[in-house]
């Protein structure tokens, strides 16, 4: 069985672009803040996954706004979604890809 690789960096793009949504109202900006936050960042696991037909950028974007309560609710709940804790993060260093192995 090969490894699998996780990388985080996918899953706090996608909190901080989600968070950035619910602060805003106009739809062309909360596409372009989805793309530039997320999709434009992506590792090249999400790329591949979104090349396959696992969404785009408006698909995200309507995913963030229609699971809005799943993700902003009981922080118990949240933590079902691998939220981490976007607030006052630091981006990784140089040289780190934000990789986990399991």
């Amino acid at each position: 069985m090969g490894q699998t690789k996780v990388y985080t960096d996918d899953i706090r793009h996608f909190y901080e672009a989600f968070d950035s949504v619910n602060l805003q109202t106009d739809k062309a900006l909360q596409l372009k803040t989805v793309q530039t936050l997320y999709v434009d960042r992506a590792s090249q696991g999400l790329k591949d996954f979104m090349a396959l037909g696992g969404g785009n950028t408006q698909r995200w974007l309507n995913y963030m706004i229609y699971n809005k309560k799943v993700f902003t609710g009981n922080p118990a709940q949240s933590r079902k979604y691998l939220r981490p804790d976007t607030r006052n993060t630091v981006p990784p260093e140089p040289g780190q890809s934000g990789l986990s192995r399991f």
